[in-house]
């Protein structure tokens, strides 16, 4: 991001990854540790958790390309897999009764002021 714009430069993070790598990665944790702390606090874990996701497939598959292609996967699974996005618009009924299932055995506890 151009700090002053708030818009993304391309070229800019271009040239600092082919200057410096380390640089690069501590700007891009730091760029998507500041998104995450933007969102409410209760999508911040989920947010945690996709990153976490993220970071592991990166790891996992150093070439960019493998890695984007695996990125990519995982996203349709989200959209076209069991209880993805398209399932839940086109059905929402069980959707919604998986969720009150699921929800059904949880223990609510009130604190006594």
């Amino acid at each position: 991001m151009n700090s002053q714009s708030g818009i993304f430069d391309f070229d800019e993070w271009k040239k600092l990854f082919e200057s410096d790598p380390d640089a690069f990665e501590a700007r891009r944790r730091e760029l998507i540790d500041s998104e995450i702390q933007r969102a409410s606090s209760k999508m911040q874990p989920r947010l945690r958790g996709l990153q976490w996701r993220i970071d592991v497939a990166r790891r996992r598959y150093k070439h960019p390309a493998v890695s984007s292609a695996k990125l990519f996967e995982m996203m349709w699974q989200k959209v076209y897999g069991k209880n993805g996005l398209l399932e839940v618009l086109t059905a929402p009924e069980p959707s919604l009764a998986r969720l009150k299932e699921s929800c059904a055995n949880l223990v609510y506890l009130r604190r006594k002021d």
